[in-house]
C-alpha cells in the first residue's frame, strides 16, 4: 500500500504547471471579475438607496421602468461590510483595496480564510507591505 504525502491542491498546481498552465494567473483572472462584480452590484444598490423612483432622476437606466423597487433610505451607506470566505475572501479583501471609499465610513471586510494567493499583487501586497 503507498500513500501520496501531496494533498490535492498540491496534484492540481503541479499538472497545471506541467501543461503550461498557470493555475493561480487564472485564479487572479476570476478574482478580478468577481471584484468588478462585487464593486457594481454595490454601487447598483447604493444608487437604489438614493433613487428615487417617483420621478426617475436619479433611477439607474436600468430600474426605470421597475417603480415597484424602492430602496430609498433603507441602506445604511457608512456600514458597508463586504464578507467572503476562501474565494470569496480573497474577493472581499481585493474590493475594499480597489474601492476603499465604500468601506472606510464604518464598514469593514471580513475575510475568513482568503486564498490570498489569488488575489492581484496590488492588492496581495497591500495586506503585508515589507
Amino acid at each position: 500500500m503507498s500513500f501520496c504525502l501531496l494533498n490535492p491542491c498540491a496534484i492540481h498546481l503541479f499538472l497545471y504547471n506541467l501543461f503550461g498552465l498557470n493555475f493561480a494567473g487564472e485564479r487572479r483572472i476570476r478574482t478580478d471579475w468577481r471584484v468588478q462584480e462585487l464593486i457594481a452590484a454595490t454601487e447598483a444598490l447604493l444608487a437604489l438607496n438614493d433613487a428615487d423612483n417617483d420621478n426617475h432622476n436619479n433611477t439607474p437606466e436600468l430600474l426605470k421602468d421597475a417603480p415597484y423597487l424602492s430602496l430609498k433610505g433603507r441602506i445604511q451607506k457608512e456600514q458597508v461590510f463586504f464578507m467572503g470566505h476562501s474565494f470569496g475572501g480573497a474577493t472581499a479583501l481585493t474590493a475594499a483595496h480597489r474601492r476603499p471609499d465604500l468601506v472606510e465610513k464604518g464598514g469593514a471586510v471580513i475575510a475568513h480564510e482568503p486564498i490570498v494567493d489569488w488575489m492581484q499583487d496590488d492588492a496581495r501586497r497591500s495586506l503585508f507591505p515589507l
